[in-house]
């Protein structure tokens, strides 16, 4: 199992640009590293390997409804979705 978790930092200008990062890590709090990221955004899609300490990172993200998808050899996929006020 994996756990996710994403911070969001805003910028603001006309149309909001945030950057998105997280941890990945898996159930029992050790980081995963090599970890493949998806960010989903409308008909983009940003993607991204995580760190040896397991984060990732996105700059200028407008889009409002995101989905996050992460890969990992021995572990199950994770998919999340938020939306972004």
């Amino acid at each position: 199992m994996l756990l996710l978790n994403v911070f969001l930092a805003g910028l603001a200008c006309a149309q909001i640009s945030r950057t998105i990062t997280g941890t990945v890590k898996d159930s029992v709090n050790n980081d995963i590293e090599e970890a493949n990221v998806s960010l989903i955004a409308g008909k983009d899609t940003l993607r991204t390997v995580t760190s040896r300490t397991g984060k990732f990172s996105f700059k200028n993200v407008v889009a409002e409804r995101i989905t996050v998808h992460i890969q990992s050899v021995g572990y199950a996929p994770q998919t999340r979705a938020w939306e972004i006020k």
